[in-house]
């Protein structure tokens, strides 16, 4: 059954990239899903599509865990990230994303673009395998009927996490992890990982960040899969366009907390 489930995956990795019909998917065309922490301002929670806390996709809003159930994830690689946003009317506003590394590392995080103030903030995007999602595609190869028409929400594709502001800490926690297998000479993708969350407060109310969970080594089939993965983004992965409907809807964290946001960097 594993032979068969990276036989497939296989078929349908080499369409990404690849010219062979009109319907050809270039790698620079797709849309990376980003995986969600609710809060209570989301979009997804006014809308009651989610709760504070909850875990989601967001393109589809579907629940993946929350802050009792962790969500299970094989890390692929990571990039390193500026957020930039233009304050309008006292408030930040997000307007895009840009390639953070040793040219532009030490830029000023609040700046001026004529009389306007901008600000940036330095985010790690984590690009991983949902388990669940995996285990999903292997029922489906092994069912002797006919899966007609299968659940695309849940198909094997990757995902991000993004870490800033007071979640910046967990995302470097996740680099540990890429760096204490490159001391090991393994690849980082051996293992799944729990993301967590967990309620907090300041001054401005309760929230939700993000927590590292247990880590544990993947099912071998698991591994082939993200090994194929880390083959198409390891090197690209500031060519992928990430999904960012999260920034431009309301109750996403805004500008911008001053912590200490060294990472040290891996191959991976």
């Amino acid at each position: 059954m594993a032979t068969e489930i990276v036989q497939r995956q296989e078929t349908a990795l080499k369409t990404v990239g690849t010219i062979t019909t009109a319907e050809d998917i270039l790698t620079s065309d797709l849309v990376i899903p980003k995986v969600l922490l609710m809060q209570g301002l989301s979009e997804f929670v006014s809308q009651r599509q989610a709760q504070s806390g909850d875990i989601v996709r967001s393109m589809s809003a579907d629940k993946l865990g929350d802050d009792e159930v962790p969500v299970s994830i094989i890390p692929i690689t990571f990039r390193n990230m500026w957020l930039n946003q233009e304050k309008v009317d006292g408030k930040f506003e997000y307007r895009g994303m840009e390639g953070r590394d040793a040219s532009n590392e030490n830029a000023e995080w609040d700046y001026k673009i004529g009389n306007v103030q901008w600000g940036r903030t330095k985010v790690l995007e984590l690009f991983c395998l949902l388990t669940n999602d995996l285990v999903a595609d292997a029922a489906r190869s092994s069912s002797e009927d006919d899966d007609f028409a299968p659940n695309l929400n849940n198909v094997v594709m990757p995902h991000v996490i993004s870490f800033r502001s007071t979640m910046f800490k967990t995302g470097k926690q996740f680099v540990s992890h890429f760096n204490s297998a490159k001391m090991a000479g393994v690849e980082p993708f051996r293992y799944k990982i729990d993301l967590k969350c967990e309620s907090t407060k300041n001054d401005k109310g309760t929230f939700f960040v993000w927590s590292m969970g247990k880590t544990t080594p993947c099912e071998k089939p698991h591994y082939v899969i993200a090994k194929k993965w880390h083959g198409i983004i390891a090197g690209k992965a500031k060519k992928f366009t990430v999904d960012d409907s999260d920034e431009t809807r309301t109750g996403d964290e805004q500008h911008i907390e001053t912590i200490d946001t060294t990472i040290e960097t891996s191959e991976y």
